[in-house]
């Protein structure tokens, strides 16, 4: 990979966060990525936090969810060669090892790249915690050939 195509990379990523009013509202942000890999970040903040845990609250499990796809993706994305291609989840397994209460990190690695389908694993760390507390499997359709809705 060339330092221009790391760069031309690295700028996709940081304008498709921006653009999403979704991913700004948690206020993901990618910290690194690499070929075949990202690792995406997400403070605790009081609106990602579940209302229904008490005193004790957790980051909400749809929130860690939204993490783990969003890292895969983008994992996904660094493996292919074609800028344009179009990602759409087809599956995603996320297991809650423990409740998370403060800043996530999740990292991605691709498992296997074909020419239709992506697949990548993700853990999730707490900046508290010493063990993940979760871990993903995502699969991806890679679409290279789709129109432009």
């Amino acid at each position: 990979m060339t330092t221009e195509s790391i760069e031309q990379q690295s700028s996709f990523i940081e304008t498709f966060v921006t653009r999403s009013e979704y991913l700004s509202w948690l206020d993901v942000c990618i910290e690194e990525e690499g070929r075949e890999s990202v690792t995406a970040s997400l403070p605790a903040s009081e609106h990602v936090f579940n209302p229904a845990q008490g005193t004790t609250p957790a980051i909400n499990g749809g929130v860690i969810s939204s993490l783990v796809d969003v890292a895969g993706g983008f994992a996904i994305w660094t493996a292919c060669t074609d800028e344009q291609i179009q990602l759409t989840t087809t599956d995603m397994n996320v297991s809650f090892l423990q409740p998370a209460r403060t800043d996530l990190t999740a990292t991605a690695e691709v498992v296997k790249i074909g020419d239709t389908i992506g697949v990548a694993e993700i853990v999730v760390e707490s900046a508290s915690k010493a063990d993940p507390v979760a871990t993903g499997r995502t699969t991806y359709y890679i679409d290279s050939d789709s129109e432009q809705d």
